[in-house]
């Protein structure tokens, strides 16, 4: 699927709210202050590139996946738990996806840590 299409379909789900926007071929959607994924599209490969929060923290995927992940996201499914201490500035991934009923499970060991937690439609820790 292609820049266009993906924007044009992301559109269509006025029920989540987040805000999408186009801008030289790169899909920009902002669900909330902590929590923005940029879309790049990579024809020769024909895959997608999710990348969070302008990090290197990404993924690859392909169109039908691609929009079920973000479903998945704005409706809470998937927690991202991001490092907030000195030292995530040297680790390649400083932001952690996790799916909501494995985050339920280990919450303690998460909220005890100097870290953000947010899913796409809600926050649940910041400092």
């Amino acid at each position: 699927m292609k820049t266009n299409e993906i924007y044009e379909q992301l559109n269509q789900y006025k029920k989540f709210n987040w805000e999408v926007k186009l801008t030289d071929e790169v899909i920009n959607i902002v669900f909330h202050e902590y929590l923005s994924i940029s879309l790049y599209y990579y024809e020769y490969k024909d895959e997608w590139t999710c990348v969070i929060n302008n990090n290197t923290t990404h993924w690859h995927t392909h169109g039908v996946d691609l929009i079920n992940d973000l479903i998945d996201i704005a409706e809470g499914s998937i927690v991202f738990i991001e490092q907030r201490n000195w030292l995530r500035r040297f680790l390649a991934n400083p932001i952690q996806m996790v799916k909501l009923d494995v985050f339920n499970i280990q919450k303690d060991k998460y909220l005890n840590k100097k870290v953000r937690i947010y899913s796409g439609n809600c926050i649940f820790k910041y400092n």
